[in-house]
């Protein structure tokens, strides 16, 4: 198995445990927040919807700063409003982008590719 393929399977894996939790979530969760100073559930389950595929996306195009503001808008502008209850349909379309970005990805890429974070 290629190695790209076994990230891709990981990344799947992940996915289909992030959509059960979702289902385990309590009526009224949506605001539970652990300590005041970290996120919400709904705050999480936000993130969960674009922070895979936008740090791909931003991974395989030319990194710059205007770039990188340009691409995680694009995501954050998306899902505004996005209604939770969607929520494992919006994580199916998520992983199906994901799969596009991973045909373009070579084992090559994943050993040796140099890539910066989103915050530099």
């Amino acid at each position: 198995m290629t190695h790209s393929q076994t990230l891709l399977d990981s990344i799947t894996k992940e996915i289909t445990i992030i959509k059960q939790l979702f289902k385990k979530i309590p009526t009224g969760g949506i605001n539970f927040r652990p300590a005041e100073n970290m996120r919400s559930t709904e705050e999480l389950l936000r993130y969960l919807l674009s922070t895979g595929v936008a740090t791909l996306r931003f991974f395989s195009m030319e990194q710059n700063r205007d770039n990188m503001i340009a691409n995680f808008g694009h995501y954050s502008e998306k899902l505004k409003g996005a209604e939770l209850s969607k929520f494992p349909e919006m994580m199916d379309e998520q992983l199906r982008e994901i799969e596009e970005l991973f045909s373009n990805i070579s084992d090559e890429d994943l050993l040796k590719k140099q890539v910066l974070m989103p915050w530099g």
